[in-house]
């Protein structure tokens, strides 16, 4: 495995795991409070901490992806986005096999 689909693992595990929460967060929200929306959608301080944690876990791995000298390359060959989308596509494929 290159180490660019190995990012792109990464940024996608971030990414899930952001999703993940997010939903954890806003279905027990919903079950606390069935008939009030305000409360449902304002969190409180520790869950945005924790959201915030991992959107820049998230934000870190993209950048890294983002940096990665293949990718770099490709933009100069016009290419970025075949090289960017075939990485992520092997790496979906990755953690889908490891499931």
């Amino acid at each position: 495995m290159s180490d660019l689909v190995a990012l792109q693992q990464a940024a996608l595990t971030a990414e899930q795991a952001m999703a993940d929460y997010c939903l954890t967060v806003q279905t027990r929200r919903r079950e606390q409070h069935p008939d009030d929306v305000i409360a449902r959608c304002t969190w409180d301080d520790a869950e945005q901490a924790e959201l915030d944690r991992l959107r820049d876990a998230y934000l870190a791995a993209a950048a890294a992806v983002v940096a990665h000298p293949d990718l770099a390359a490709a933009r100069e060959r016009g290419e970025h986005y075949k090289v960017w989308s075939d990485s992520k596509t092997e790496a979906k494929k990755a953690l889908a096999a490891a499931a």
